[in-house]
């Protein structure tokens, strides 16, 4: 789509008069466009370098491409998958669109999101999973070092328990509370 664009607009200009003041100033803000995007280099800033870009320059601008190049991920496939899954950022902006242009100028600052597992962000579903079924075992030998689990797996782990057990008991109580009704009644 960006390719057929530039190159009409590119055609458009070339009609008009070399002196003239819209393809001067239009033809200027394209190239200037084009050398940010990171399609043309300082070299190559004339109008007709633009009418031979090609498909393969514009595949290289895309996020999906920089991720795996920049080794963010094992393969293009790989780097659409964590780009879809929000496990990139570009800058301080979370992007999740594999076909978004990434400038010369943002290039650098393309790394794994703060939220994201990758990132050293809170584990994920099936870490979560594997923690609580690994502190299950221990505490079922009977190993009294359940603080210092917690503290490796996390602070929101602790809470979650917390909350459980919370729970479980007040559960427990509505339960014996019934059975007492019950046997009072009858």
């Amino acid at each position: 789509v960006y390719k057929r664009q530039y190159q009409r607009r590119v055609l458009g200009l070339l009609t008009l008069e070399e002196n003239n003041p819209r393809r001067q100033l239009e033809g200027a803000a394209l190239l200037r466009r084009c050398a940010r995007m990171g399609l043309l280099d300082e070299a190559r800033m004339k109008l007709d370098y633009v009418l031979a870009m090609t498909v393969p320059d514009f595949m290289e601008r895309r996020l999906q491409t920089i991720v795996f190049k920049l080794g963010l991920a094992k393969s293009i496939h790989h780097a659409r998958v964590l780009i879809r899954q929000r496990h990139i950022k570009v800058g301080k902006q979370m992007v999740n669109v594999p076909s978004f242009m990434v400038r010369v100028d943002s290039e650098k600052h393309i790394n794994f999101s703060s939220t994201s597992p990758l990132g050293g962000g809170p584990p994920g579903r099936v870490k979560r999973k594997k923690l609580r079924s690994d502190d299950k075992k221990k505490s079922g030998k009977g190993n009294d070092d359940d603080e210092e689990e917690d503290e490796e797996s996390g602070s929101w782990l602790i809470k979650k328990k917390k909350k459980k057990t919370k729970k479980k008991k007040k559960k427990k109580t509505k339960k014996k509370k019934k059975k007492k009704k019950l046997c009072v009644d009858t």
